[in-house]
């Protein structure tokens, strides 16, 4: 990489990541309650995850982790009825389609 990618890139980051520090927080939520995977926990996150929905700059992505956390607690209805609402904000996003194809296994 020449230095002319590597400005790219670092101007990049430094917009993206000015950009997504509102939804910092949230991230380090999801990623506890992934990571732990206790009950209590994913609940906890569920609900911040859930108040968040409305104000996060990235709705989809959030509504697609929502519904993983929701299979983790063995609830598909759930997860489903949140992966549908992150396909009706962007049909091409990935991991809620992969999140659709864990609720037809259940």
């Amino acid at each position: 990489m020449n230095i002319r990618h590597w400005t790219y890139f670092l101007l990049l980051f430094c917009f993206i990541g000015h950009a997504a520090a509102e939804d910092t927080d949230l991230d380090a939520v999801y990623l506890k309650a992934q990571a732990l995977g206790r009950k209590t926990l994913i609940r906890e996150a569920l609900k911040t995850l859930n108040h968040a929905v409305p104000s996060s700059a990235d709705s989809t992505l959030l509504l697609a982790r929502i519904g993983h956390l929701y299979l983790r607690l063995q609830l598909p209805d759930s997860a489903e009825a949140a992966f549908v609402r992150a396909l009706k904000n962007d049909p091409h996003q990935g991991e809620s389609h992969l999140g659709m194809g864990r609720v037809l296994l259940e």
